[in-house]
């Protein structure tokens, strides 16, 4: 007689109630699962139909038409801060100008006031060097070459500190620009000294140096003497020479009257442009005397 096949059966047999509870454990790891039917019926994502008909032609336009936007917004931008720029500074210039006219306005004597401080300031700056500066006549014009000009400051460097020393009254033979014919060395022939005038660092060392009148420097008596305060001319210690020759050197004068007594200074009147004598002098002495009127119409030259 056939038999029929029960599936399962013979494992059951086997294990009798083992199968049943194998069963029961595979289906607990499956529980939560999605399971088989799932997993095979979840749809794939697909593009939607408006995504795939977009043209790539158009997209291009439309990405060139968004850098252009962006380039004229930033061009715009920078164009707007430029201007914006020159408009405050134009601003500001308006608003100094409005503010130095409302200062000239308010104080229109202030600009004149501060001219005048200036000036006055300039004054007493000149009024105190001047007090501070020594006169010296009759000196040789070689004085102005190097060499001597170091003996010159060396001799008058010993009362006190030197500042400056200017050389005046040089006549020249061309009639040139003075600094021209200076440094060209166009000098007069028949004019052999010059003046200068040297500034000292305090009044007390120019005060000093006066002890320098009537002493002798590369054999010409100099004539010494403050620029600020002159001494007074003593007309009863003093001698008028006239009809001098317009050539008549200080030095003539010294020799001729040192016979006379004891000279303070010489002092021969000269044209201030050319520096050339004007035919008259004054021979100051250290006392009165009277000597003068004793060698009236005497030749001298």
């Amino acid at each position: 007689m056939a038999t029929t096949y029960t599936p399962g059966l013979l494992s059951q047999t086997l294990l009798g109630s083992k199968t049943e509870k194998l069963d029961t454990t595979v289906d607990d790891l499956f529980k939560n699962s999605a399971g088989p039917s799932q997993v095979a019926t979840t749809p794939l994502p697909v593009a939607s139909a408006k995504a795939a008909k977009v043209d790539p032609a158009q997209r291009a336009r439309e990405a060139v038409k968004t850098a252009k936007s962006v380039n004229e917004i930033i061009t715009q931008t920078k164009k707007d801060k430029k201007e914006l720029k020159k408009r405050k500074v134009q601003e500001d210039k308006k608003g100094q100008q409005a503010k130095k006219a409302k200062v000239e306005v308010e104080d229109p004597q202030k600009k004149v006031e501060e001219e005048k401080e200036r000036l006055l300031k300039i004054r007493d700056e000149e009024k105190e060097k001047n007090e501070r500066t020594l006169f010296v006549g009759n000196l040789a014009v070689s004085t102005i070459q190097k060499e001597e000009y170091k003996e010159l400051k060396k001799a008058f460097s010993e009362y006190g500190k030197i500042e400056s020393i200017r050389f005046r009254s040089v006549a020249f033979s061309d009639l040139l620009p003075r600094k021209a014919a200076f440094i060209s060395g166009k000098l007069h022939p028949e004019r052999d000294v010059l003046n200068a005038y040297i500034v000292y660092a305090d009044k007390e060392s120019m005060e000093k140096a006066l002890e320098m009148n009537a002493q002798v420097f590369n054999d010409k008596h100099l004539r010494v003497d403050s620029a600020a305060n002159p001494r007074n001319h003593d007309r009863k210690r003093s001698v008028f020479v006239g009809g001098l020759p317009f050539d008549a050197q200080e030095e003539q004068l010294w020799e001729f009257f040192g016979e006379c007594g004891d000279i303070e200074n010489v002092r021969i009147v000269r044209d201030a442009k050319t520096n050339i004598g004007k035919g008259i002098a004054y021979v100051q002495f250290s006392v009165s005397i009277h000597v003068g009127f004793l060698l009236n119409r005497w030749p001298i030259f």
